[in-house]
C-alpha cells in the first residue's frame, strides 16, 4: 500500500457503534455474512467497499439485498483484491475468508496475508466484530456435530424466561445487523464453526461443546490443528464465565485445562 492511500485505522480496542461513521471499510465476501456486514456498516455511516471474486451476474440476489445502499462493489474474477484492500481503515471478513485457509481464493489470500504482515490495518471477522460490540450475555456452541440442534435447544430454553433471546451465527443468521437493538438484558446464542473460531479475539460468556471428531482437515491440515482450533472458545472464556462439556468425550473434557482462572466447568454425561 502506498503512503498516499494510507488512512488512520479504526481502533478496535475503543470500538463502538459510532466508530465507523465516515470511515472507509472493506468487506470481503458477499454471501450471508458479507451482506449483513455491508448493510450494518453502511447503515452506521461507513464508506463501504465490498469485494467478491464471483461475477456480478451470479450475485443478483446478494446485490438486491443491499437495498440500494451507497456501497462500492468490486465484483468478478478480473478485479484485483488489492484494490479493495487499499486505503481502508478496517477490513471485515466473511467466515470462509482468511489468509490462513488454503480454501480462500489464492489472490485474495496472498493480498490479505501481505496486509496482515504489515500490521497497520486491522482485520476482523463478522462474528468477532459482533462479540466486540455486543452488550448482551452470550452463549457460544461449537463441536463437530450437533451444534445447530444444541444451539436451538438452548435458545428455546432461554426463551421461556423473561429476557429477549437471539439465535444466530453459523446457523445461517449473522447477527451483526441486530447490534443497534441489543441491550444488556438480551441473551444471545451463537453457533460457532471451525471457520469462525480462529478469527475470534473475544469469547462468549458460556462455551458449550458437543463433541470433537476429525473434520475439515483440508482446511486445517491435521487433526491436532483442528482440535486446537476448537479449543479456542474455551481459551477465550472471561473470568466468571462457564464451560459446558461432555465428560465422556476425552477431547472436549481435556479442554477444561485451557480455561482461564475463575471459570466454572459444567460436565454432562449420557444417562
Amino acid at each position: 500500500m502506498s503512503a498516499a492511500t494510507q488512512v488512520r485505522p479504526i481502533d478496535l480496542q475503543g470500538l463502538d457503534l459510532e466508530s465507523f461513521r465516515g470511515r472507509p471499510v472493506a468487506v470481503l465476501g458477499l454471501a450471508r455474512s458479507g451482506i449483513a456486514l455491508t448493510r450494518f456498516l453502511a447503515d452506521r455511516g461507513a464508506r463501504v467497499t465490498t469485494y467478491d471474486a464471483r461475477p456480478a451476474e451470479r450475485l443478483g440476489e446478494a446485490i438486491a439485498a443491499l437495498v440500494e445502499r451507497p456501497v462500492r462493489l468490486l465484483l468478478g474474477p478480473d478485479v484485483d483484491p488489492v484494490e479493495a484492500l487499499s486505503g481502508q481503515s478496517l477490513i471485515c471478513t466473511s467466515p470462509s475468508i482468511s489468509s490462513r485457509y488454503p480454501t480462500t481464493e489464492p489472490r485474495l489470500r496472498r493480498a490479505l496475508g501481505r496486509l496482515e504482515s504489515e500490521g497497520r490495518v486491522p482485520v476482523v471477522s463478522e462474528i468477532d466484530l459482533f462479540l466486540r460490540l455486543c452488550p448482551a450475555f452470550t452463549v457460544g456452541v461449537t463441536g463437530t456435530k450437533g451444534k445447530t440442534t444444541t444451539s436451538s435447544l438452548i435458545a428455546a430454553l432461554l426463551a421461556a424466561g423473561p429476557e429477549p433471546v437471539l439465535l444466530g451465527g453459523n446457523i445461517g443468521l449473522p447477527l451483526v445487523e441486530r447490534l443497534p437493538e441489543l441491550k444488556a438484558s438480551h441473551r444471545v446464542v451463537l453457533e460457532i464453526s471451525e471457520l469462525q473460531l480462529p478469527t475470534l479475539s473475544r469469547g462468549t460468556d458460556v462455551a458449550v461443546y458437543t463433541h470433537v471428531t476429525a473434520d475439515h482437515l483440508d482446511r486445517h491440515g491435521s487433526l491436532e490443528e483442528y482440535r486446537a482450533i476448537k479449543r479456542r472458545l474455551a481459551e477465550l472464556l472471561p473470568a466468571g464465565g462457564a464451560m459446558v462439556l461432555n465428560a465422556e468425550a476425552p477431547v472436549t473434557a481435556g479442554y477444561a485445562a485451557s480455561i482461564p482462572a475463575g471459570t466454572a466447568v459444567v460436565r454432562y454425561r449420557r444417562q
